[in-house]
């Protein structure tokens, strides 16, 4: 899984990936989160996590 968050200018982008593919209704929820939006200059974050589920 891959989160990306990242504001530039007023300009906002967030993206999830799970195994290579974009889920739009978590990046929609990602970018609908109060995350800190700096009035100058920009900030990005990026974060990766593996998911595993226990055989059955």
């Amino acid at each position: 899984m891959k989160i990306f968050f990242g504001t530039y200018k007023g300009a906002d982008t967030a993206e999830v990936r799970v195994n290579g593919r974009v889920g739009e209704p978590a990046g929609q929820a990602l970018l609908a989160q109060p995350w800190p939006r700096p009035a100058e200059g920009g900030a990005y974050a990026r974060t990766y996590a593996v998911l595993v589920h226990q055989e059955r």
